[in-house]
């Protein structure tokens, strides 16, 4: 088992192993609202005008779907997979917003913050380096 997960992250490297992660949360998130929708849906007005919260989480799994299908590239054929992982949480921080600078949600800006957060996080997981081992600094001989 130890052998295969080896093998599994050096396959994926730096980079695929944090795409590998947002694919996991954005498929549990997805999954969590699919499952057991959010009973309050009013910080998503703006969202619910284009579809039912039900689509928009099955925008979560799919965004899921196509991180993890990029986590298997190597740099820099990799770059869908971050620029598909920062959507869902930006669309999410954006309705948030709305709702709450129109009065519809109290906390609105918070969540909002949170989710730009999470937007700063995974852009931070996209300037990993795939080889950024230190180098060994040479001794100046005496």
């Amino acid at each position: 088992m130890r052998k295969a997960a080896r093998r599994l992250r050096q396959r994926l490297g730096r980079r695929g192993q944090w795409l590998l992660l947002w694919a996991l949360a954005w498929i549990f998130w997805g999954y969590g609202v699919v499952a057991a929708p959010l009973p309050d849906e009013r910080p998503f007005r703006l969202l619910l005008q284009a579809a039912p919260l039900n689509c928009w989480a099955w925008v979560w799994i799919g965004a899921g779907i196509i991180c993890a299908g990029c986590s298997l590239l190597r740099p820099p054929w990799d770059w869908p997979g971050f620029i598909v992982a920062l959507l869902p949480p930006l669309g999410w921080a954006m309705s948030y917003f709305v709702a709450g600078a129109v009065g519809d949600y109290q906390r609105g800006l918070y969540a909002g913050l949170l989710w730009l957060t999470i937007v700063a996080a995974v852009l931070q997981s996209s300037r990993t380096r795939e080889h950024s081992v230190p180098r060994k600094r040479k001794t100046g001989a005496r």
